[in-house]
């Protein structure tokens, strides 16, 4: 189950928000076992769902690939089609669209014989301290596709163990 929860205070989103204010919102599941941040965020990068989105973006000049992702855990590159490390540690990674308003974060979370899976987003503020209308707009049709990213990667996991 993905449910959407208030961004952990003390995270690399939380202090995101805090220095920039804008739009943040959280999202979380539960993996059985332990799952650790580089495996996460394979089977985030590498899901269908996402290897569509990749797709667009290669089609709009924005390359990657799935050598790209070990490379970035390893802080041997800090760039990942349009977005780049903004900060990592061994549970969080915050990745800032390059030129752009967004962010998306990662963070697990071992919880007793699972691990929580975190997956949130940041929307900053433009020069006016505003979003824009179009933000606004696309909104809700954010928050699904961002609780969809992170059921495909729970799937993911869940395949990569068997």
């Amino acid at each position: 189950m993905i449910r959407r929860t208030e961004v952990p205070a003390g995270t690399l989103l939380h202090a995101l928000r805090r220095e920039r204010g804008g739009h943040a919102d959280c999202f979380v599941t539960e993996c059985p076992g332990a799952v650790t941040l580089f495996d996460y965020v394979t089977a985030f990068y590498t899901s269908p769902l996402f290897r569509a989105e990749r797709a667009v973006l290669r089609a709009g000049g924005h390359r990657s690939s799935d050598a790209d992702i070990p490379l970035i855990m390893t802080g041997q590159a800090d760039r990942f089609a349009v977005w780049r490390v903004r900060r990592r540690t061994d549970t969080e990674l915050l990745m800032r669209q390059i030129g752009g308003p967004t962010a998306s974060w990662f963070m697990v979370a071992p919880s007793g014989p699972t691990t929580r899976l975190y997956f949130g987003s940041a929307v900053l503020p433009d020069e006016d301290g505003g979003l824009g209308s179009g933000v606004r707009l696309l909104m809700p049709l954010h928050l699904i596709y961002s609780r969809a990213l992170l059921a495909a990667a729970k799937r993911g996991l869940a395949r990569a163990r068997r």
